[in-house]
């Protein structure tokens, strides 16, 4: 919407330039020039766009002292990216000019880990289109582990202490964050919760989630609907995963999960032979595919699961690394593409859905990142514009004098699977057909 207005208006200019005189330019003094002042009017307005556009198509040449206010963005000439600045900085984009250049409003960004495809993709695309809109963008990740936590806070507190204008966090430990972005608060700088919670969430601004909980119903629906719950005798076998203790997504994931299996597990159509059911038992630290695999190992040598032995019908896995460290520890044991159990994920990682086309791992929930991308990038452009910011619903979150409710937009993701994967997945342009070649 602020390119196709600047553009218009850029084309409106040079027409009434092209078909109009020259104005009168009166000359500044050096000691008193003001960047973007280019007619010495004490301001920065419309009459200086225009004047350096009427240079640039040659029906006026500017002085020296004019050339220097009239160069914002300090390349040593005067181009049209000069005037397109001044004209961003008449209609309220997000740019100050200052002597020897211009400087824009910063826009932090926090994420979790290189370590997933998702939130490098996300990442790299936020930064473009930031960068695209006028901002300065400092993007961190925090590579995350068990301690990985320590490195994000310290990341934050820089972002914070170089005067960022609005912060985007995700986190995988959210609950560790409320002291330092506290410090967010206190300097009035908004935050963004970027597909994850914070707890408790008084210093957090807006909240961009997919809905959590209905992502945990459709994995456990999947099951369901898999095993034909409904019509079958049972007993049918069912073991559970999900991610970090200290991601309180997981109490959504598996929460919602639970809200369609556990009626199944009570009426005994459904038997977690491990006994396993609670989330601290299930829970897997650092959503790690090496400890889901060790844990799997685990399980089917403590039950005697196997093809040939104790038949295991179905596992929850809340993402697909844990998927992915389930799927090895159940190949290790001789299961294939024949006999595999079935296999839930979220992400759509290429390698899930290279998975999934080969038919070990059922099912994977799309986030749809480019729109949930477009979403933040529009929330904080909107609240460093002072433009009424889009949401569709609040968010409830922690629990007693720590519940606090959070202004949202919520995003709805995709069950994604061998039938549908091509036209959710390639079709809208998140992959190509070679990013999903199996060698």
């Amino acid at each position: 919407m602020q390119k196709t207005t600047l553009t218009r208006i850029l084309g409106i200019l040079l027409t009434a330039i092209l078909l109009t005189g020259a104005l009168s330019i009166l000359p500044v003094s050096a000691d008193e020039i003001i960047p973007g002042d280019v007619d010495s009017s004490g301001g920065v307005d419309i009459s200086d766009a225009r004047l350096v556009l009427q240079h640039l198509v040659g029906k006026i040449s500017l002085t020296k002292d004019q050339r220097r206010a009239a160069d914002v963005n300090a390349n040593g000439k005067v181009d049209i990216g000069d005037a397109r600045l001044i004209l961003q900085h008449i209609v309220g984009k997000p740019v100050e000019l200052l002597e020897g250049g211009v400087v824009s409003m910063r826009v932090g960004i926090s994420l979790p880990t290189r370590d997933l495809q998702r939130w490098n993709e996300d990442g790299a695309n936020m930064k473009q289109a930031f960068e695209n809109l006028g901002y300065q963008v400092e993007l961190q990740y925090a590579n995350f582990d068990y301690d990985g936590i320590t490195l994000q806070i310290e990341q934050i507190r820089n972002m914070i202490a170089n005067d960022c204008d609005v912060l985007i966090v995700a986190s995988y430990a959210g609950w560790e964050l409320t002291d330092v972005l506290a410090k967010a608060k206190a300097k009035n700088i908004p935050v963004i919760a970027y597909g994850s919670t914070i707890v408790p969430s008084d210093v957090v601004s807006y909240y961009i989630p997919f809905d959590l909980w209905e992502m945990g119903r459709l994995q456990g629906q999947y099951i369901a609907d898999a095993l034909d719950l409904k019509n079958a005798n049972g007993p049918l076998n069912i073991e559970f995963f999900t991610g970090d203790p200290g991601d309180n997504n997981i109490n959504f994931f598996y929460g919602g999960a639970m809200e369609i299996l556990r009626p199944y597990l009570n009426s005994g159509k459904l038997v977690c032979k491990s006994g396993e059911t609670e989330i601290t038992h299930v829970a897997t630290v650092g959503w790690s595919s090496q400890r889901a695999q060790e844990r799997m190992e685990y399980l089917i040598s403590a039950n005697n699961y196997g093809p040939d032995k104790v038949r295991l019908d179905a596992v929850l896995c809340s993402n697909d690394s844990t998927a992915q460290g389930v799927i090895e520890a159940l190949k290790g044991a001789g299961y294939t593409t024949d006999n595999i159990p079935v296999i839930t994920g979220l992400d759509c990682d290429i390698t899930a859905v290279k998975r999934i086309i080969l038919g070990l791992q059922s099912m994977s929930l799309y986030w749809d990142s480019p729109y949930m991308c477009e979403c933040v990038i529009r929330m904080a452009d909107e609240i460093l514009q002072g433009k009424p910011v889009t949401v569709n619903g609040t968010v409830t979150i922690g629990y007693g004098e720590w519940e606090f409710t959070v202004p949202a937009y919520k995003c709805r993701p995709l069950v994604v699977t061998k039938d549908n994967y091509k036209e959710v997945l390639i079709d809208s342009g998140y992959y190509t057909e070679d990013d999903l070649v199996i060698k």
